[in-house]
């Protein structure tokens, strides 16, 4: 089962950073672009999950695992500047929540611990415990690849409406995104070739759990193909422009299903929302006293999440 989610979170992520990566020729990407380049400013992200499983073959521990990924909320509000960010993060299995955050002020990078309630350089991590950054690049190209295949009829621009934000209304223009099936299973392909090519590396993230290298191999085989199995039902994306060209907001609602989706539904919501642009925020970066930094029998209680919830 967990391959399974693995292959099917690996979609919705990738799919999203292909489409904010730039999905209009002119107007759209320069606006993403413009974003993206902004030295200052907020913005809130929401990602719901909600999945239907009915696998007809299953064991209590996979039972177990999947009470608690039949519904799955994360959420990131964050504040940043040229040297400072600060992101209060919000992880939701099953009704079972955790909060986490994530500094920067800085060279300094340090992040709370959501089981422990104390805090951990990033530089001090076991590389276990991390999310990889270069694995998480690894699937960069992807979005700049799909983006090569977009073409002028995907963007349609929509009329003119006002959107209410933390710094009052902002009125905007819409822009719908509509992608061909063939398109869609093209940039799975994608997906599923560089799942593949990283082996190793997704391997080492200790997702799987541990894998011996045979066991470890077929797993990632059928994550891969579960990917490529995947169908979308709905696709919908949307993006509002302000009038000085920034992305104020973006949508994303989508069904998806692997193979004949006799298994596994999963829909997904998604919800961007940025204000503020080029003006300072207030922050409120924490300076941890000694007994608030965690060590290594912190560590050892799971700080991030419980493995018994993963399932491993």
């Amino acid at each position: 089962m967990k391959r399974r989610m693995f292959g099917m979170l690996v979609v919705i992520l990738v799919l999203l950073s292909g489409c904010q990566s730039g999905t209009d020729l002119d107007a759209y990407r320069a606006a993403v672009e413009k974003t993206d380049a902004a030295t200052a400013g907020k913005s809130e992200f929401k990602l719901t999950i909600n999945n239907e499983f009915h696998l007809k073959e299953s064991t209590p521990e996979s039972q177990k695992a999947m009470v608690f990924f039949e519904r799955i909320v994360f959420s990131n509000a964050m504040r940043f500047d040229e040297t400072r960010i600060q992101s209060d993060l919000y992880l939701n299995f099953g009704g079972i929540g955790f909060d986490a955050a994530y500094y920067r002020d800085g060279e300094l990078e340090f992040t709370k611990l959501p089981l422990v309630g104390k805090y951990m350089k990033l530089d001090e991590m076991d590389p276990g415990m991390a999310i990889d950054s270069e694995l998480l690049e690894s699937f960069d190209p992807i979005g700049e690849e799909w983006l090569r295949m977009m073409r002028e009829e995907n963007i349609f621009k929509g009329k003119r409406h006002v959107l209410s934000t933390a710094d009052g209304d902002v009125k905007v223009t819409r822009f719908s995104i509509e992608l061909t099936d063939e398109q869609i299973q093209q940039g799975l392909a994608l997906i599923a070739d560089v799942i593949e090519e990283n082996e190793k590396e997704i391997l080492a993230s200790g997702f799987f759990g541990e894998s011996s290298q045979e066991n470890g191999h077929q797993l990632i085989q059928e994550a891969a193909e579960n990917v490529r199995s995947v169908r979308f039902e709905d696709f919908v994306y949307t993006t509002d422009i302000d009038i000085d060209g920034y992305v104020i907001q973006s949508e994303f609602l989508g069904t998806l299903k692997v193979g004949d989706g006799e298994d596994m539904i999963t829909r997904v919501a998604v919800r961007t929302l940025n204000w503020g642009f080029d003006q300072e925020p207030e922050f409120s970066i924490p300076t941890p006293e000694a007994d608030e930094w965690a060590d290594k029998e912190d560590l050892g209680t799971n700080a991030f999440f419980s493995r018994d919830i993963l399932g491993k």
